[in-house]
């Protein structure tokens, strides 16, 4: 007898149901499509590989990057780096000095500095902290007149404001605060106590020499703050604001500096210099002199020669920057002794080619060079077994750099002339020539790079389509498992259709051999007795 199915469900949501009921189907299902992905796994895997390889190639070319920046600074600036010159002071206590890479040759200067720049200071009269004279003298306490602060071109109104009931302590303060509001990118004004009872208003200028010298001015004829500290003086004649020029002394206002000390003066060779700052970087091309303090009377001396404990850094970055790419070259190619597996460009020689060139060119003496520093042997460098660069004699690297820092820097800098890289040239040009053709815009990383983001892109796409085809998959197993699900369902209605039909046949088969009636008595004749 055929059973249909009762279920109205469509597939998908019959399948959720089967699902709830049955989770061991959706286990075999996922793990027929993982049986399925082998295919997609592989495009994932190749992708993850030319990933690593686009990053291996990047890491790679900023290490070129970097050593080709460093070589172009020896091609443009080999004296700056082979035979750096060093400046030094013979009296540190007077001056310092340095030099910088456009200082061009050696040599000694006498030095005799007079004065050093100062910052133009101002004080006040000295006040008793708690007294009161300031405000008592002041015409209108209430609204005390303005004054002028003139610095460095600039002419400053100081509005000291209400200082009505104020001591002397917060009045100053008071004072302060106006100057700083008015005028902080030239002066900064503060209180000084001399003794915990005595108080100064203190102006000073920010910044050193005659140009930044200060001067005060009263705007009005009385109630003048200015002038009741002692900035201004007033004059005989009637007239008000004349600037306070005396020094500082006693308990009376003044200055801390006269005008003739505001700038550094000193001499130089006999030559003589003033400047308004203490820092001073326009007497001799590429030196810079920090003056402290005066030298007495006495000349003193700037050294400048080759240092050579620079030329051995800048020697050292080349062998450091060298060494890191031939580093990370060998690391990304080298076999992994724990998984067995090589790195990203274990298949690609295009940079350990490169490695080998760069070393055969550094091996090579530059042809053009006289003298005995014409290659990295002579100057104590030499390669280890891995294609590391190091020094291996220190002694000849110390002596070629002491005593003969012009072949050094030769041995790096020279420049044939010719467009084709030869023997003539020197380290610099024989290895930015190879190195370029990898850096430089469309070349060897470029391309390389080019080509493995197409790769990426269609293993995308084959990817994207095995997801695609993976859940059509997915989609086929569900629908026949619920085929198969709604077959074992009609089997089972079936079977116990049978046996329910089958049951009650063996009922009646058995009640007939039994002899029982439906009245239940016997259909057995009784048998007669004999009489």
């Amino acid at each position: 007898m055929a059973i249909s199915s009762t279920s109205s469900n469509t597939p998908t949501s019959a399948y959720s149901q089967l699902l709830q009921a049955n989770d061991p189907y959706a286990q075999l299902i996922n793990n027929l499509i993982t049986l399925d992905s082998t295919t997609k796994n592989s495009y994932i895997s190749q992708k993850t590989t030319q990933q690593n390889r686009e990053s291996a190639i990047s890491s790679i070319g900023t290490d070129m990057t970097a050593l080709n920046t460093l070589l172009t600074n020896y091609s443009l600036g080999g004296t700056e780096q082979m035979t750096p010159l060093a400046a030094t002071s013979s009296d540190t206590s007077a001056f310092t000095a340095s030099a910088d890479s456009t200082v061009q040759q050696s040599g000694q200067y006498q030095v005799n500095i007079q004065n050093i720049a100062h910052n133009d200071i101002r004080y006040s009269s000295q006040f008793s902290a708690t007294g009161t004279d300031i405000v008592s003298q002041l015409s209108s306490a209430a609204s005390p007149g303005s004054f002028t602060l003139n610095v460095a071109g600039q002419s400053l109104t100081i509005q000291p404001g209400n200082l009505t009931g104020m001591n002397n302590k917060d009045a100053m303060t008071a004072i302060a605060s106006a100057i700083n509001s008015a005028a902080s990118n030239y002066v900064s004004a503060s209180i000084v106590q001399e003794s915990s009872s005595t108080v100064r208003l203190e102006i000073r200028s920010n910044d050193s020499g005659q140009a930044n010298q200060m001067s005060f001015q009263n705007t009005a004829s009385a109630g003048n703050a200015a002038e009741i500290l002692g900035l201004t003086m007033g004059s005989s004649s009637g007239s008000e604001g004349q600037n306070n020029t005396a020094t500082v002394s006693g308990t009376s206002a003044g200055s801390v500096y006269s005008t003739s000390q505001l700038d550094a003066n000193f001499t130089i060779d006999g030559l003589s210099y003033s400047r308004s700052s203490n820092k001073v970087t326009d007497a001799i091309p590429g030196l810079t002199l920090n003056l402290l303090s005066s030298t007495s009377g006495s000349n003193a001396t700037i050294n400048i020669a080759t240092d050579a404990k620079q030329s051995q850094t800048n020697i050292q970055s080349f062998i450091d920057a060298y060494n890191k790419l031939n580093s990370d070259i060998r690391s990304q190619s080298a076999l992994n002794t724990t998984t067995g597996q090589r790195g990203p460009l274990g298949n690609d020689r295009t940079f350990q080619n490169l490695m080998y060139s760069l070393q055969d060119s550094m091996i090579g003496s530059v042809s053009s060079m006289t003298g005995n520093h014409n290659n990295i042997f002579s100057i104590g460098l030499d390669f280890k077994q891995d294609g590391t660069l190091y020094i291996a004699d220190q002694t000849k690297l110390t002596d070629a750099l002491t005593n003969d820092p012009e072949s050094v820097q030769k041995l790096f800098t020279t420049d044939s002339g010719n467009k084709t890289v030869g023997s003539a040239d020197g380290l610099a040009k024989r290895l930015q020539s190879q190195i370029n053709t990898y850096v430089n815009a469309g070349g060897i990383i470029d391309n390389l790079k080019s080509s493995i983001d197409s790769r990426i892109n269609q293993l995308d796409t084959q990817i994207n389509q095995q997801n695609d085809y993976l859940a059509m998959k997915k989609q086929q197993y569900q629908q026949e498992f619920l085929q198969l699900q709604q077959i074992a369902n009609q089997a089972n209605v079936q079977y116990a259709t049978l046996a329910s039909i089958l049951g009650g046949a063996n009922t009646s088969s058995y009640a007939t051999s039994s002899g029982t009636t439906s009245s239940g008595t016997s259909s057995t004749s009784s048998t007669s007795t004999g009489g």
